[in-house]
């Protein structure tokens, strides 16, 4: 393992390489039939502050000194945005770094008064506001917006969208005033356009879904009619959504449908819809940081660790 420390638009980043191999990956049954080999896989997440990429067998962490509060990877690789803390307490201020991954782009550095939440959505990476939910395009450095939607994720054509408007919001809300006790402040409905067609229907967690890059799947979390609860779905373009008895707390659905999320405590987890049983990926418990994994490509992986790589070629390595 090697360490070096460098100079990013004023931020001073150890990076940190550090390769190995995985084994399989079985769920919590550990039957045969639920045994998906992870090189298969190929996605990152956010742990304690720094980024870890996982694909092809490998395993990459690229160290941020654990300042790193949120992440999220353009689709088609040309960039990573970071958001680092600025403040010792955690809440203020925090600075969003959008780093090219690809030769003559620009960097661009952007500062927030509070935490935002990254996502590789709509063919770019969107900061939402914590409070307002307004979203900013940050490789374009503007404002971005799917009226009437208040809040959404989009394929990367923008030809399909998921959301929900401010009236939405405004019937859960007072659903849950009026009939306090039931855990309704979660449930919101979903407004799904996709080519001209539109689709409502109810999920449990206004900011966790997601749509796929190639518009093909929607992922979210709902409760049923009946029976045990809260349900992880994944919709494909026809027929009727697949689902598995599981919640999720931040939620990313490949080009092929597969689903790698956040459950609380647990860690990052992945299930597509021909598993009976959710897979523990990583078991990491819950932290101050945004909890989020995102499916990546081989090629975005190549791009992260020669980022990575071309800063410690630049920076000779130091001992600690």
């Amino acid at each position: 393992m090697r360490l070096v420390s460098i100079f990013i638009s004023g931020w001073r980043l150890p990076i940190v390489i550090l390769l190995s191999c995985l084994p399989l990956v079985r769920t919590a049954a550990q039957g045969p039939s639920a045994t998906i080999k992870s090189r298969d896989l190929c996605y990152a997440f956010l742990n304690d502050g720094d980024i870890w990429t996982v694909c092809q067998g490998k395993r990459e962490k690229i160290s941020f000194r654990g300042r790193a509060l949120d992440f999220a990877v353009s689709a088609e690789g040309s960039y990573i945005a970071v958001q680092e803390n600025l403040e010792p307490s955690g809440i203020g201020q925090t600075r969003q770094l959008l780093v090219p991954l690809k030769s003559g782009l620009r960097e661009i550095d952007r500062r927030v008064d509070y935490p935002e939440s990254l996502y590789a959505t709509c063919g770019t990476v969107v900061s939402f506001e914590f409070v307002s939910l307004r979203g900013f395009d940050l490789i374009h450095s503007q404002a971005i917006e799917f009226p009437p939607y208040k809040y959404f994720r989009c394929s990367s054509d923008r030809q399909v969208t998921a959301g929900w408007t401010e009236q939405d919001d405004t019937e859960r809300t007072s659903r849950a005033q009026a009939n306090p006790g039931l855990g309704l402040s979660a449930r919101i409905t979903l407004r799904v356009s996709r080519n001209g067609r539109q689709k409502e229907l109810t999920i449990e967690g206004p900011q966790v879904f997601d749509v796929s890059q190639n518009g093909n799947y929607l992922t979210y979390v709902t409760v049923p009619g009946k029976g045990a609860g809260p349900d992880l779905c994944v919709a494909g373009v026809t027929g009727e959504p697949s689902c598995i008895v599981h919640y999720a707390d931040a939620v990313s659905v490949s080009d092929t449908g597969e689903v790698i999320f956040w459950a609380g405590e647990i860690g990052v987890m992945y299930w597509r819809p021909d598993l009976k049983k959710v897979v523990l990926l990583e078991k990491t418990a819950m932290s101050t940081t945004n909890r989020r994994a995102q499916w990546i490509t081989p090629d975005v992986a190549k791009a992260l660790h020669s980022w990575a790589s071309s800063l410690i070629r630049m920076h000779p390595a130091t001992k600690r």
